[in-house]
C-alpha cells in the first residue's frame, strides 16, 4: 500500500493550520476568562427564571459574561425582576436581591421596541423654552436651554419621606443620598452602584424612580422600560416610573405614544401629579396651545402654587394671545424657620433629622432652590459625598421663592466659609437682576472658593463691561486661576494690574515675582522678590523669599 500523502492533501492540511490552533487555544481557554455568579435572595422558591419559564433555584453557582449581565428572577407571591450587575474575567460573585410581594397581578411584557439613544446626541436635544423664544420673543417666562433641563425642572423628586426611612433602617440613606448626588454623572461605576442598591430594596420607589431617572439621562430607554415592568407590578404608585417611559417614548419620536400613556393615566386620577400635567401640556404645546393652557388649569386647581404648570400657562397663553393669570407666592415663614433650625442644629450634630425636616417641603416645593440649597448645606456638614452638581442643577431650573430667607441663608454660609455651596444661587440672581456687579463678584468669589477655575475666567468674561476693570479681588483671583491653569502670561498681566491698583503691597510684588519664575525669567522674578521684602511680608514668607532668592543669585544649571 502506497503511504504517500496526494499533494491536494498536504495544501490542505496546511491551510487548516491557523483554524486548528484556534480551535485549541479556545479549548484551553484558561479559567481567568471564564465569570460566575451565585445568586443570594432570602425568599422561598426563588428561581431564575430563563425564556419565560421558572428554571433553575437561586443558590446555585452559574455561568456568567465578563461585563454586564441580565437575569430575570421571581418567586411564587412575587413580582418578576430584571436585575442587572456585571463580572469581571474570572470572578466569582455573589450577587445579593431581593424580591417584593405583588401589588398589581399583571402579567410582564418585558420586550420592547425601545433603542439607546447616545447620551452625546441627548443633551442636545432643546427645551420647549427655546422653541418659544423662537416663537415669541419673550425670555422672561422660561431659560432652559436643552430637554434634559426640561426633565430636570419638572420630576418627581427622589425624597419620598418613606422611602428615605426604610433606607436610614437598613443604613444605606447615607449611600443613597451620595448616589442622587452623583446622579448628573454619566459613568459605569456609577449605573453599578445603583443597580445593586435596586437589586436590594425592590419596593422601595424613590430607589426605582433614581435608577429609570440616571437610565433616561445616558439614554438608556431598554432599562427605563424593565424598571417600569418592575414597578408596575410592585409598586401602589408606579407613576414617576410611568413618566420616564413616557419620555422615552418622545425622545424615539414616538410622541402619540407619550401623550397616550400620559393622558390615560391623568383621566384615571382626580389629581394627578403636576410632573405628568407639564408634560403633557409641554408635548401638545406646538400643536395646541390651547390644550396646554386647558392642561395648566386642571393642574392648578388641584396645586395652584404649581411653577411647571404657571409656567405651562404662561407660555400657552402667550401662543393664544389669552390673559393666564397666575398666583404668586413665597415660602418666607417656612424658609425662615428651617434655616433657624439648620443654624442652630447642625452644629449640634442633628444633621439626619434635619434632613428628615427638609424633603417633606421639597416634596411639597420642587421648584424652590432654598430647599435644595438647605440639603446641600446639610450634605456638606454631614460630608455626604457625590459633589454638588445635582442640587446645582435643580438650583438652576427653579426658583427662588423666599428671599428675605435665601438672603439670612446666604449671608450665613458666607460667614461659615460654605461659599463654594453658593453658585447656583448666585446664578438664579443674576436672571433677575443681570446688571448688579456685586452679584457677579459674588458669583466668581464661589466659583473661586469652589476651586473651578475654568468657571472663574468664564464668568469673568460673561461679566465684561459690568464688572469693575481694577478690582483686586477679581484680579487676584484671576491671576491665581490663570496660574492654576498654567496660563502664565495671563497671569502676568492680571498681577500686573494689581501692581497697578496696589502698588505698595508685599503679595502684589511676591505674585509678580512668583510668576516670572515660573516663566524662568530669573532677572525680573529677583526684582521682584526683593522688592516684596520692603513691604514686611509675614515671617515664615520672608523666609521663603529669601532661599528663592539665594537659589536665583546662583548661577543657572545648565540645561
Amino acid at each position: 500500500m502506497n503511504a504517500t500523502i496526494p499533494m491536494r492533501w498536504l495544501f490542505l492540511t496546511l491551510a487548516l493550520l491557523p483554524f486548528t490552533a484556534q480551535f485549541l487555544a479556545a479549548a484551553e481557554k484558561p479559567q481567568s476568562q471564564k465569570a460566575e455568579y451565585t445568586l443570594q435572595i432570602p425568599i422561598k422558591d426563588a428561581a431564575i427564571v430563563r425564556d419565560g419559564i421558572i428554571g433553575e433555584a437561586v443558590g446555585k453557582p452559574n455561568r456568567g459574561k465578563i461585563g454586564l449581565n441580565e437575569v430575570t428572577v421571581t418567586a411564587p407571591g412575587y413580582g418578576v425582576r430584571r436585575l442587572r450587575f456585571w463580572l469581571k474575567a474570572g470572578e466569582k460573585a455573589v450577587i445579593e436581591a431581593n424580591l417584593a410581594r405583588i401589588h398589581d397581578p399583571i402579567d410582564p411584557e418585558w420586550k420592547s421596541l425601545d433603542r439607546i439613544i447616545p447620551s452625546a446626541k441627548l443633551s442636545k436635544v432643546p427645551s420647549v423654552c427655546s422653541w418659544y423664544q423662537e416663537k415669541t420673543n419673550d425670555t422672561a417666562i422660561c431659560r432652559r436651554k436643552t430637554w434634559l433641563e426640561d426633565v430636570a425642572f419638572s420630576e418627581p423628586t427622589p425624597y419620598a419621606v418613606d422611602d428615605m426611612r426604610a433606607l436610614a433602617t437598613s443604613k444605606k440613606l447615607t449611600g443613597y443620598r451620595e448616589l442622587v448626588n452623583r446622579s448628573t454623572e454619566s459613568t459605569p461605576e456609577l449605573e453599578a452602584q445603583v443597580e445593586e442598591m435596586f437589586r436590594l430594596f425592590p419596593s422601595n420607589a424613590s430607589v426605582f424612580q433614581l435608577n429609570a431617572a440616571i437610565a433616561l439621562q445616558r439614554g438608556d430607554c431598554p432599562r427605563v422600560h424593565t424598571i417600569f415592568v418592575d414597578a408596575q407590578q410592585v409598586l401602589p404608585n408606579p407613576y414617576p416610573l410611568l413618566l420616564y417611559k413616557a419620555l422615552c417614548f418622545e425622545i424615539q419620536g414616538q410622541t402619540e405614544a407619550a401623550t397616550m400613556l400620559i393622558q390615560e393615566t391623568i383621566k384615571n386620577n382626580k389629581a394627578p401629579a403636576p410632573y405628568l400635567t407639564y408634560h403633557l401640556g409641554r408635548m401638545q404645546l406646538k400643536k395646541s396651545p390651547d390644550t396646554a393652557i386647558t392642561l395648566a388649569n386642571s393642574c392648578l386647581k388641584s396645586f395652584r402654587f404649581d411653577l411647571s404648570c404657571q409656567e405651562l400657562g404662561l407660555m400657552a397663553g402667550r401662543l393664544t394671545q389669552k390673559v393666564f393669570k397666575v398666583q404668586r407666592f413665597n415660602l418666607e415663614e417656612g424658609t425662615f424657620k428651617i434655616f433657624r433650625n439648620l443654624e442652630e442644629g447642625l452644629p449640634k450634630g442633628l444633621a439626619e433629622a434635619l434632613f428628615f425636616s427638609v424633603i417633606p417641603l421639597i416634596n411639597s416645593y420642587p421648584h424652590s432652590l432654598e430647599f435644595y440649597l438647605f440639603l446641600a448645606w446639610i450634605d456638606s456638614v454631614q460630608k455626604v459625598g457625590g459633589g454638588l452638581d445635582y442640587y446645582a442643577r435643580k438650583m438652576q431650573v427653579g426658583g427662588i421663592l423666599a428671599s428675605g430667607g435665601l438672603d439670612m441663608a446666604i449671608e450665613t454660609l458666607e460667614k461659615q466659609n460654605l461659599s463654594y455651596l453658593l453658585p447656583a444661587v448666585y446664578r438664579a440672581r443674576l436672571r433677575s437682576d443681570p446688571q448688579d456687579p456685586n452679584i457677579w463678584l459674588r458669583l466668581i468669589r464661589a466659583y473661586s472658593k469652589a476651586g473651578q477655575c475654568p468657571e472663574v475666567i468664564q464668568t469673568i468674561k460673561e461679566g465684561e463691561g459690568i464688572l469693575p476693570r481694577y478690582n483686586t479681588q477679581l484680579l487676584q483671583m484671576q491671576a491665581s486661576c490663570y496660574v492654576e491653569m498654567n496660563r502664565l502670561d495671563d497671569a502676568l498681566d492680571a498681577y500686573l494690574k494689581v501692581l497697578t491698583a496696589q502698588p505698595k503691597v508685599w503679595s502684589t510684588y511676591y505674585n509678580l515675582g512668583s510668576t516670572y519664575d515660573r516663566l524662568k525669567k530669573r532677572k525680573e522674578a529677583l526684582e521682584n522678590y526683593k522688592t516684596a521684602l520692603q513691604y514686611n511680608p509675614p515671617a515664615e514668607t520672608r523666609d521663603n523669599i529669601n532661599a528663592r532668592i539665594l537659589e536665583l543669585q546662583q548661577p543657572a544649571k545648565k540645561p
